[in-house]
């Protein structure tokens, strides 16, 4: 009786996980089908998900198009960049905090923390007028990667997870005579590999898809990023097939990067569930 309760729990197991797998790809389903699909044929078919046939248009128009490239490109410098700077920046800040102790070190990270409490809509205006007026960095890549250096939700990440390194390790080190520096590069940073993964894909996450900041501090096009070049051409000409084949281009990066990291980020989940 135990064995065919215990099928009949695992049977409906399945059967949700299966149900719950489905309403997720479902979605990334209509969007490849609707990138091959022409945008006068997307609305009045009865089966919006199915194309009739495949349409190769909106790959035409979008890849040879002139700004395709540059759009391309521009999304790789907003997504690696700020993720290679962040990455270093981020994890020294944070090791700092967690095992030097100077003083001021807690008012410091306190104030670094009620910066977390301001939302980023609400400085867009105010950075505008200092990115115009003092820095000129308008139309310029240093308007979204000078602010990629650093970013505090990580930094606060990176110092719990330090935090928890043991401190005979460190001193061990600076006992056979190493500096600080290499210490962190030697000893601090590989041990910190699977919270530093798990900060480098959601940075690239964030960059990768960011809209505001491009839209707001850029006016020339050849600076767009794919997110925003692709809403622009949208808006042009209404092109519901181009806006799916643009959010296609836009997840390929991003699946294989979270593919390629998906070990360290179960290790991470794993890591902050024990923590708790």
């Amino acid at each position: 009786m135990n064995k065919k309760l215990s099928k009949i729990n695992l049977i409906l197991l399945w059967a949700v996980l299966i149900v719950i797998a489905v309403l997720f790809i479902f979605p990334f389903i209509m969007m490849l089908s609707g990138s091959f699909s022409d945008t006068r044929e997307i609305i009045p078919r009865k089966n919006f998900w199915i194309p009739e046939y495949l349409y190769y248009g909106n790959y035409k128009n979008f890849f040879g198009s002139s700004e395709a490239l540059p759009w391309i490109i521009n999304s790789f410098i907003y997504g690696v960049i700020p993720v290679v700077t962040g990455t270093f920046i981020n994890t020294l800040v944070g090791y700092i905090f967690a095992k030097k102790r100077f003083r001021g070190s807690n008012l410091l990270f306190f104030l670094f923390l009620s910066m977390m409490m301001i939302p980023a809509q609400v400085s867009l205006v105010p950075n505008y007028i200092m990115y115009t007026n003092v820095f000129d960095f308008i139309n310029s890549y240093s308007a979204i990667l000078v602010p990629g250096l650093w970013s505090i939700s990580n930094m606060f990440l990176m110092r719990q997870f330090a935090s928890t390194l043991p401190d005979s390790i460190i001193e061990a080190a600076e006992i056979d005579g190493s500096g600080d520096f290499k210490t962190f590069f030697l000893i601090v940073f590989p041990m910190l590999k699977t919270p530093i993964a798990v900060m480098g894909l959601f940075a690239f996450l964030a960059y990768w898809n960011l809209y505001l900041p491009v839209l707001i501090y850029m006016n020339d096009q050849s600076l767009y990023n794919l997110t925003v070049g692709v809403g622009t051409m949208v808006q042009l000409d209404g092109n519901y097939g181009m806006q799916m084949l643009g959010a296609v281009v836009c997840m390929v990066p991003v699946f294989i990067f979270y593919v390629s990291c998906q070990k360290y980020i179960v290790e991470g989940i794993n890591l902050s569930g024990l923590k708790g």
